[in-house]
C-alpha cells in the first residue's frame, strides 16, 4: 500500500507543471471580485456557522 503512495512521489519531480497550481479562469476572477456575489457567500457561510453553534449548545 505505501509503494503505491512511493511510486507517485518518486514519480513528482520539483518544477513539473503537475508541481504548479493553476491559474483561475475569467469567471472564477469575475465571482471573486463581484461583490453581490460575495455577499451572498458571507450570508451562507454564516448562516452555516450559526446552524452549527445551535447544534453544539443544545
Amino acid at each position: 500500500m505505501n509503494t503505491n503512495n512511493e511510486d507517485r512521489l518518486q514519480a513528482l519531480k520539483p518544477y513539473d507543471d503537475g508541481f504548479f497550481a493553476s491559474y483561475p479562469t475569467g469567471f472564477t476572477k469575475f465571482l471573486r471580485t463581484f461583490i453581490p456575489y460575495q455577499f451572498m457567500r458571507f450570508v451562507v457561510i454564516n448562516l452555516k456557522m450559526l446552524r452549527m453553534i445551535s447544534k453544539s449548545h443544545k
